[in-house]
């Protein structure tokens, strides 16, 4: 069950995988003189989340609203064996391509997704794909998230926490990733995948893009909607106008 997004909710379901993964770094990095605050990621991580889930929509254009409040869940479809997905628990502990067409919410569902990670005990790192570029790769815009948590140390860090499978990448928007840095951040993402055994990866992405093809990942596709499912996504719009 995906937990409540309000900063108390949050905050208490953050501290015992923000104290869990600061006596890890203390362990492994004994030896350093690395110095990390529980209160100050939990708090830091409980901002970054509370970001991720505020989004603006066409009703509320001026200010942002928590996508609880207008979330409907769609169903996933496994491109191989055309089957639809019962829940989300396999998609947030595998490694998985998420593919649909513009409208059908990729980005609201990543956004989903980090409370699910959250509800299940792993650190969300959710990257929009479109701020890759020569200045900043892939591996930069996790550093800078990390840092931004509070959870600093840089690549050894990132290092422990994906060894650990303490953390999941959530990497939305692959075809917004401009054409020269395609190739990079592929390597980047078949990389981590290769040397994390443990690290669950989820990239969302527009069909027929190089992501697809990666070794070692489901593919999943957002179902249009039927006929069924019109009333209570409407019902989700309607409270969020009101």
């Amino acid at each position: 069950m995906t937990i409540e997004v309000s900063a108390a909710v949050l905050s208490k379901a953050l501290t015992p995988m923000v104290s869990k993964v600061i006596n890890g770094l203390a362990a492994r990095f004994a030896d350093r003189k690395m110095k990390w605050n529980a209160v100050n990621s939990v708090n830091n991580l409980t901002s970054i989340i509370l970001n991720i889930n505020t989004v603006k929509t066409m009703w509320s254009r001026d200010k942002g609203v928590n996508l609880t409040e207008f979330y409907y869940p769609p169903r996933l479809v496994s491109k191989s064996s055309g089957r639809a997905t019962q829940g989300v628990e396999k998609v947030v502990a595998g490694r998985c391509v998420i593919e649909g067409i513009v409208g059908q919410g990729k980005s609201i569902l990543m956004r989903n997704l980090c409370n699910e990670i959250l509800s299940r005990g792993n650190i969300p790192i959710f990257i929009e794909l479109r701020m890759v570029s020569s200045e900043r790769a892939l591996t930069d815009l996790i550093l800078d998230y990390l840092d931004s948590s509070g959870i600093k140390g840089g690549k050894d860090v990132l290092d422990f926490l994906a060894t650990e499978g303490l953390v999941t990448l959530v990497l939305d928007g692959f075809d917004e990733v401009p054409d020269n840095m395609v190739t990079s951040t592929i390597y980047a993402i078949q990389n981590y995948q290769k040397k994390y055994t443990d690290l669950p990866i989820i990239v969302s992405s527009r069909p027929h893009y190089d992501v697809q093809r990666l070794g070692g990942f489901q593919n999943y596709a957002i179902e249009e909607f039927e006929a069924h499912d019109y009333e209570p996504f409407m019902k989700k719009l309607i409270g969020d106008v009101i």
